[in-house]
């Protein structure tokens, strides 16, 4: 059949004239598609052009897809051991905005009421407002790194924060106490995000900071801290204060607490 409209050039037939406007347009756009094809007296076959020589693979096909899809910027996956699997995972996805913000759900197709951040309902919910910039997300990171004695920094991603530990003159083991803190922030911040949305009841937020330090000091089992303070501090208002200096003095012999606001 093809080879009856062939003769060095298409040789197409119509049932009727083409008329000027959209049907004239397609059929210049599909004669520029025809024109470089050539035609000869092999057998026709299917060709995978991800690869010619091969043909497909599962395997050329995931690195392709890979390319297409996932962000160009290698992240290091971080694995804290002072946090629980299911918080280094949290982690694992906020490092690559794979959190199921509003942003990021209505970017996919998802049909939301509000984009807006359930926090503030002032500006569209992605990921760094939702974790950092939102008014009271910010207060709360400007408790933490005042609680940790550290300077408050100003990143632009989340991966930025952690960054920021990587960075700090401090010995492994206290960076890696800073480092689950971080965790224990995003953690708390996500799951009363997720409480004001789908539960009746949600914590006030001037209690964030509170259960933040608390669960900190119950995750991170560091040797001067007192079994009986980690225990004390559950469901408590107390704030010890945990100072991480660059010249690493020893820790406090007595921890003042301070009342969270």
């Amino acid at each position: 059949m093809i080879r009856e409209r062939w003769n060095d050039s298409w040789n197409l037939i119509w049932t009727r004239t083409i008329s000027r406007g959209t049907t004239s347009n397609q059929l210049s756009t599909l004669s520029s598609l025809l024109d470089p094809i050539i035609l000869t007296e092999a057998r026709d076959e299917w060709i995978w052009l991800l690869d010619p020589n091969f043909g497909f693979t599962v395997k050329k096909t995931r690195i392709h897809l890979d390319d297409a899809l996932l962000p160009d910027a290698y992240i290091s996956t971080r694995w804290c051991r002072f946090i629980s699997k299911k918080v280094n995972i949290f982690v694992w996805r906020a490092l690559r905005d794979r959190l199921p913000t509003r942003w990021n759900l209505n970017s996919k197709g998802v049909e939301l009421e509000s984009i807006l951040c359930p926090n503030c309902l002032s500006s569209p919910e992605n990921l760094h407002h939702s974790l950092w910039t939102c008014i009271h997300a910010t207060c709360v990171w400007l408790k933490v790194f005042n609680w940790l004695e550290l300077p408050c920094p100003t990143p632009s991603s989340i991966q930025d924060v952690y960054e920021y530990v990587d960075q700090l003159h401090f010995q492994k083991e206290r960076k890696s106490i800073i480092e689950a803190i971080f965790g224990v922030v995003l953690w708390t911040l996500w799951n009363f995000r997720n409480q004001l949305i789908f539960s009746s009841h949600c914590m006030a937020r001037n209690e964030i900071f509170d259960k933040i330090t608390s669960t900190s000091f119950l995750w991170c089992r560091v040797p001067w801290l007192e079994p009986s303070m980690k225990t004390q501090l559950d469901g408590t208002r107390s704030t010890p204060q945990v100072a991480f200096s660059s010249t690493e003095p020893s820790p406090p012999a007595e921890m003042v607490p301070e009342n969270a606001t």
